[in-house]
C-alpha cells in the first residue's frame, strides 16, 4: 500500500484560497457605486415559489382561451384544487403566451399538462430578490474586506456623451430621434427635469405607483436619454420606462414575462436590462429573451460585477443574441469588478464562448440623480445603458434609409466591427474591445445592397444581428486585456457610425479569426501549444446572421491548410442546425496528427462556411454569406509523460441546475457554486502557475474510461460533485497500480449536519433550499478511493496552517489521518509536510 500512496497526493484545503483572489472578497452581482454619497452594492437571488408554475403556450391566446385549455386538463385528471392566478397589468388587454397556475405539485398533473398540444413547457415560478447594501467610500477600484469601495481620484467622473464623441453625431442631426428604448428597472420620478421625451411609464409590480425611490432606474434612463445637465447619449430617444422591481427590491419571473410581451406589443427598438444572474437554465426567461430578439428588439444587458474572477458571466448577457457589456475605466483598463468569460453553458463536454461582446465606460460615470442634479455611479449596470444609448443613437442615424432597418444582428455586427481592442486584455476580458461610437456610425451608414441577396426589395439592415455586428466590427482593442475580459474591445461610437452607414446584410463570426500565437488577447489558448495525443482543443465561435432572424449553415465547414505542414492540424466541426434568433454557434475541435509527434512550428490555414437565409419575397434570391475564418496555431513535439497533467472537468457540477453550495462556508452572501471549477475560470491562477513551471494541462470532459493513462503523469481531481461509474472506479485503480498514474485529489467539506444548516427557508415562497451535496461529494470520492484503502471523514476544519514559507488559509476543508506526500515528479514542488493550526467550525 505504501507504494500506492507514494503515487497519490491528497490536498484538502480549497485551492482557490491560495491564489491572489479570496472567495470572501468577490463582490455580488451588478454592483453600483455612488461616489458622491455611498457605495451601493447590489446582488440578486432567485427562489422557486412552492406549487406555482409558469405554463407556457405554443402561441399567443386570449385569457378566455388559455383558461379553458387549463380547466379541461385539470378536470380530465380530477384535480379539485388549482388556481389560475390573475395578473392585473396592461397585458390583460392583449393575448399572452403564458399563465401562472397554482396547484399541488404532482408529476402526473405536470405530465398531463405537457401532453396538451398547445402547451409548450411548464417551469417553476420564481421570485427575484435584489439586495442593496451601502458602504463607505475607500480605495478606488480596489477590493477591501468583502466589499468594493471607490473614492474620488482625478478625473472625478466621466461625462459619457463627450467621452464617446456623441456631440459630433448630434451636430449631424442624429440625437436618437424616432428610436424607442425600453428601460427595465426601478421606474422613474414623475416630472424629473432631465426627461422631456418619456413615451410611457408602466408599472409591472404589485405596488400602486411607478415612482423610483431608489434612483437606480432613473440613473440608467439618464445615461441613455437625459436631455439636460448630465446629458445622455441619445437625448432625443423616446424612453419607455418599465418598473419591474418594487421599492423593497422584489420581482417575479412573471412580471418580466408580461413586461417583455408588452415591449413586443409596443414595438420598441432597444431594450436595456441592467440586471442579471447566474441561472442560465431559467427556461421561461431565456425563451422570452429569444422572443424579444426574434421580434427585432435589440437587447443590451450587463455582463455582471463578479470580477476579477473568470467564468462569472450573468444571464441574459451571456446569450448569443444579446449584446453583453463589460466595464472599463477612464484609462481603458478592465474594471476590476467587471465579470469575465468564458460562458459555462457548454461545460463539461465543450468549451465556452467569448464574452463580453465589448466593453465601455462603467467606472465613475455621471448621470441623473433623484429629484434633480447629477451623481456618479460605477458598475456594469452603468456600462450597459451606455451601449444601449449608443445603439439608439446609431439606429437613428440610418432611419432615413428605410423605416425598418434595425435588428439585433446588424447592430451587434456594427458594434463588434467598430470596437477598439484593449491592450493587455484577453478576449474573455474585453470581448471584441471598447465601444467606438463614431466608428460604429460609419460602418452602419455604409450600407450597399447585395445583388445576390436583396434584389427588388427594400434594404432591411437594422436588426439585433446587424447592430451587434456593427458594434463589434468598430470596437477598439484594449491593450493587455484578453478576449474573455474585453470581448471585441472598447465601444467606438464614430467608427460604428461609419460602419453602419456602409453595412451590407451578411453573416459574420465572433471571433473573426483564431490565432493561438497572439497573447494576451487569445489567452488561455496562447499559453499552451498543441501537440499530438492531447485532448481536443475546442474553440466556440458565434455566428451572427444579419440577413434574417432565421438561417442555416449550408453543407459542412471546410478546412483549407495553407501548406503541407498545416495538414498536421485536424479539425472537426459541430454547429447549430438552425441559426435562430439571428445567431448560432460553430464549435471547432482541434487535434494533431500522429505524424507531427516530433514536429515544431507554426501552421496556418482557414475554414470556409456558407450561411443562407430565406429570400425576402418571391422575386428575390436566397440570401447567402460566404465566410472565412483564418486559423494560426503553434505545434510542439509531444511532451514527456511526467509533464502532462489531466484535469477532471467531467465530475464537476455547479449551479445551475441544482443548489451546490460554495466551498467556503463563511461566504453567506453568495452561497452558490457557479464558477465552473475550470482551469480557465476560477482556477486560472493554478493553470498559469503550472504552465510557468513547465507542465502541460489538458481538460477531461468525459468519463475516466475515455483517456489513456499511459500518456499522463498525473490525474487532478478538484472539488468533484458528480458520482463515479463502477467502470471508472475499476479503471482508475488499474491505472494507478499497473500504469503508474499519479493522483492528486483536492477534496472539500462534506457533513450532513452542516448541509442541513446551510439550507435556507424563504418566508415569501415557503420553500426550503437543500444542497445537493457538500462542498464536494465525499461519499462518491470515498467509493472511488475505496480500492486504495483510503477514505475521507466528515469533520469540517477552518483556520491557518504553514506551507513551507507561506501561511495558508484553510477554508472549510477536510481532515484526514494521512500525511501530505510530495508528488513523485521532482519538478512539482508543492510542500514537504504541513503544520496545523486549525480549529473546528
Amino acid at each position: 500500500m505504501v507504494s500506492v500512496l507514494n503515487k497519490i497526493l491528497f490536498v484538502y484545503f480549497l485551492f482557490f484560497t491560495t491564489t491572489t483572489i479570496n472567495s470572501n472578497e468577490i463582490p455580488p452581482c451588478n454592483i453600483t457605486t455612488n461616489i458622491n454619497e455611498q457605495n451601493i452594492n447590489i446582488e440578486y437571488e432567485a427562489k422557486t415559489i412552492q406549487d406555482e408554475f409558469i405554463v407556457q403556450f405554443t402561441g399567443y391566446y386570449t385569457t378566455i382561451a388559455r383558461t379553458n385549455y387549463l380547466i379541461r386538463v385539470f378536470e380530465r385528471n380530477n384535480v379539485s384544487y388549482y388556481e389560475i392566478i390573475k395578473r392585473n397589468n396592461l397585458m390583460q388587454r392583449y393575448p399572452s403566451d403564458f399563465d401562472i397556475v397554482r396547484f399541488n405539485s404532482n408529476e402526473q398533473i405536470i405530465n398531463a399538462l405537457k401532453k396538451h398540444p398547445l402547451i409548450r413547457a411548464i417551469n417553476p415560478h420564481r421570485q427575484i430578490i435584489r439586495h442593496i447594501h451601502y458602504s463607505p467610500i475607500e480605495d478606488d477600484n480596489e477590493i477591501a474586506s468583502n466589499k468594493r469601495k471607490l473614492h474620488r481620484s482625478p478625473p472625478n467622473h466621466i461625462r459619457i456623451a463627450e467621452s464617446l464623441q456623441a456631440p459630433k453625431l448630434w451636430k449631424m442631426g442624429h440625437r436618437g430621434n424616432g428610436i424607442h428604448v425600453a428601460v427595465f428597472d426601478t421606474g422613474i420620478q414623475d416630472g424629473h427635469p432631465h426627461f422631456p421625451n418619456i413615451a410611457e411609464v408602466t408599472n409591472w409590480t404589485d405596488e400602486k405607483n411607478d415612482h423610483d425611490t431608489i434612483g437606480h432606474g432613473l440613473f440608467v434612463a439618464g445615461v441613455i436619454g437625459s436631455n439636460s445637465e448630465c446629458l445622455g447619449i441619445a437625448p432625443e430617444a423616446q424612453l419607455h420606462i418599465f418598473k419591474v422591481f418594487t421599492n423593497n427590491h422584489i420581482s417575479y419571473t412573471s412580471w418580466f414575462l408580461d413586461a417583455f410581451n408588452y415591449a413586443i406589443v409596443k414595438k420598441v427598438h432597444v431594450l436595456n436590462l441592467s440586471i442579471g444572474g447566474p441561472d442560465f437554465m431559467d427556461q421561461p426567461f431565456i425563451d422570452k429573451v429569444w422572443d424579444l430578439t426574434s421580434n427585432s428588439i435589440i437587447l443590451v444587458s450587463a455582463i455582471g460585477n463578479d470580477g476579477p474572477l473568470y467564468g462569472t458571466l450573468n444571464n441574459p448577457a451571456d446569450q448569443m443574441d444579446v449584446i453583453g457589456v463589460g466595464s472599463i475605466t477612464i484609462d481603458d483598463a478592465i474594471s476590476r469588478f467587471s465579470s469575465r468569460g468564458m460562458t459555462i453553458w457548454e461545460l463539461p463536454a465543450g468549451y465556452g464562448r467569448m464574452k463580453p461582446d465589448l466593453v465601455t465606460y462603467g467606472s465613475l460615470v455621471r448621470g441623473s440623480n433623484l429629484v434633480s442634479g447629477c451623481k456618479v455611479l460605477s458598475g456594469t449596470s452603468v456600462a450597459s445603458p451606455v451601449v444601449a444609448g449608443a445603439v439608439a443613437l446609431l439606429a437613428s442615424s440610418v432611419l432615413h434609409r428605410t423605416p425598418n432597418i434595425i435588428n439585433p444582428a446588424s447592430l451587434k455586427q456594427t458594434l463588434l466591427a467598430s470596437a477598439q481592442r484593449i491592450r493587455h486584455a484577453n478576449m474573455f476580458e474585453q470581448g471584441h474591445g471598447k465601444l467606438n461610437l463614431l466608428r460604429a456610425f460609419r460602418i452602419l451608414n455604409q450600407y450597399v445592397p447585395q445583388a445576390s441577396s436583396v434584389l427588388h426589395r427594400t434594404p432591411n439592415i437594422i436588426n439585433p444581428a446587424s447592430l451587434k455586428q456593427t458594434l463589434l466590427a468598430s470596437a477598439q482593442r484594449i491593450r493587455h486585456a484578453n478576449m474573455f475580459e474585453q470581448g471585441h474591445g472598447k465601444l467606438n461610437l464614430l467608427r460604428a457610425f461609419r460602419i453602419l452607414n456602409q453595412y451590407v446584410p451578411q453573416a459574420s463570426l465572433s471571433p473573426s479569426y483564431i490565432d493561438f500565437t497572439e497573447c494576451p488577447y487569445f489567452w488561455p489558448y496562447c499559453l499552451q501549444p498543441l501537440y499530438y495525443s492531447a485532448m481536443p482543443i475546442i474553440v466556440n465561435v458565434t455566428i451572427l446572421n444579419g440577413m434574417d432572424v432565421v438561417g442555416e449553415v449550408v453543407g459542412q465547414p471546410q478546412w483549407h491548410p495553407q501548406d503541407s505542414y498545416a495538414q498536421y492540424l485536424e479539425l472537426s466541426f459541430e454547429f447549430s442546425s438552425k441559426l435562430w434568433p439571428w445567431s448560432g454557434y460553430l464549435a471547432i475541435s482541434m487535434t494533431i496528427h500522429r505524424n507531427a509527434s516530433e514536429f515544431e512550428g507554426i501552421i496556418q490555414g482557414h475554414v470556409t462556411l456558407t450561411i443562407e437565409s430565406p429570400a425576402k419575397n418571391s422575386e428575390s434570391l436566397v440570401q447567402r454569406s460566404d465566410l472565412i475564418l483564418p486559423i494560426r496555431v503553434r505545434i510542439i513535439p509531444t511532451p514527456i509523460r511526467s509533464h502532462r497533467i489531466l484535469w477532471d472537468q467531467y465530475h464537476s457540477i455547479g449551479y445551475p441546475p441544482g443548489y451546490f453550495p460554495r466551498d467556503d462556508l463563511k461566504q453567506k452572501n453568495d452561497p452558490l457554486d457557479w464558477n465552473a471549477d475550470h482551469i480557465h475560470t476560477n482556477f486560472r491562477h493554478v493553470y498559469e502557475h503550472l504552465r510557468n513551471a513547465g507542465y502541460f494541462i489538458e481538460v477531461l470532459g468525459k468519463p475516466y474510461t475515455c483517456f489513456d493513462a499511459s500518456l499522463y503523469g498525473t490525474l487532478l481531481i478538484v472539488d468533484p460533485e458528480e458520482e463515479f461509474f463502477v467502470e471508472e472506479i475499476s479503471k482508475l485503480h488499474n491505472d494507478i497500480i499497473n500504469k503508474s498514474l499519479s493522483l492528486i485529489v483536492f477534496a472539500d467539506w462534506y457533513n450532513v449536519s452542516v448541509m442541513r444548516r446551510v439550507q435556507f427557508f424563504d418566508e415569501n415562497t415557503r420553500q426550503w433550499w437543500l444542497p445537493e451535496t457538500g462542498g464536494a461529494n465525499l461519499p462518491a470520492l470515498n467509493n472511488l478511493l475505496k480500492p486504495l484503502g483510503i477514505a475521507f471523514g466528515d469533520t469540517v476544519l477552518e483556520g491557518n496552517f504553514d506551507l513551507g514559507e507561506h501561511t495558508i488559509y484553510y477554508a472549510s476543508g477536510k481532515k484526514n489521518s494521512l500525511n501530505l506526500f510530495r508528488c513523485l515528479n521532482s519538478k512539482f514542488h508543492l510542500f514537504e509536510k504541513e503544520k496545523h493550526n486549525i480549529r473546528k467550525s
